[in-house]
């Protein structure tokens, strides 16, 4: 059902980007709510745990994908082991996770490419401004409303929608790699 809604709303878009809009302006309201909440936390801290967690073996726990959440995009996206992140998502299910890490290699590999500019400022809406032109525009544009549904609208996704959405991703990626 889940993977049924984000079909509806990828190949809807102006639905998605009136909801888009909409969902934006909450997600900041509830990002600043959520960052005056963990004022008790030291951003070192997280940062300290979330390199800690990217280094370990595969037995995540809860307070380790707490950090992993936590650590900041850019750090992220300079890690040159995302594909072993995905599959260690994979490994204990975390599936959306797992789904954040593809994205974030999709944006690697068309930094690399110089497809795009990457800057941490930048939205989704900016990378797919960039690649408008480009033959892989609607292939981008589909794994980025799967991508902003499954992290940013937390729903959760199960393994036969993970393996169809991994599907996506590795044929966009096969396509920017050439």
């Amino acid at each position: 059902l889940t993977f049924h809604l984000l079909y509806f709303f990828i190949h809807n878009r102006r639905l998605t980007m009136d909801f888009g809009r909409k969902f934006k302006s909450t997600l900041i309201t509830l990002v600043v709510i959520g960052v005056s909440g963990c004022s008790s936390f030291s951003e070192n801290n997280f940062q300290d745990r979330a390199k800690e967690s990217l280094s370990q073996e595969v037995n995540w726990n809860v307070e380790q994908v707490d950090a992993i959440n936590a650590t900041k995009l850019t750090d992220l996206m300079n890690i040159p082991e995302l594909n072993e992140l995905i599959a260690q998502a994979i490994q204990v299910k975390d599936y959306r996770l797992a789904v954040r890490f593809h994205y974030l290699l999709i944006l690697q590999k068309l930094t690399d490419k110089e497809l795009i500019v990457w800057q941490q400022e930048k939205t989704n809406e900016d990378f797919i401004r960039e690649v408008a032109k480009l033959k892989i525009a609607s292939d981008f544009i589909e794994i980025t409303q799967l991508y902003d549904f499954v992290w940013y609208g937390n729903f959760e996704i199960n393994e036969p929608e993970f393996l169809k959405a991994t599907t996506l991703f590795n044929t966009l990626k096969n396509k920017i790699l050439g």
